[in-house]
């Protein structure tokens, strides 16, 4: 808003009714995001929630303890692990089987 050099008394008048307003918008907003905040900050303290009204599972990632959940994720990595491993071994099995057979038939043929 330009500043004007001689307002005249309505526009004065006007001009701090609107920041009047504008100041109890502001306190309003400011009191609502206070009583948001304090009930993030607490309300989960005064809440007791049910595990199964949440539905979250009882498994060890989602733990509390760092350690629980470090051996979690490990035991999972290292079950992943073992299943493709087996597939791969498997996998490499057969390949290695139908080489050796097709050699033990040519060194059969040859004799």
């Amino acid at each position: 808003m330009p500043i004007q050099t001689n307002p005249s008394l309505p526009e004065m008048v006007a001009y701090l009714n609107s920041l009047e307003n504008r100041l109890v918008q502001t306190e309003n907003e400011n009191e609502q995001l206070r009583k948001a905040v304090y009930q993030l900050k607490h309300g989960y303290d005064a809440i007791k929630i049910d595990k199964k009204e949440l539905r979250i599972p009882a498994i060890a990632l989602l733990s509390p303890n760092f350690l629980t959940r470090a051996f979690a994720v490990w035991g999972l990595n290292f079950v992943a692990q073992l299943i493709i491993s087996v597939v791969a071994f498997i996998f490499f099995l057969v390949i290695s089987l139908l080489i050796s057979s097709d050699a033990i038939l040519r060194l059969i043929s040859s004799l």
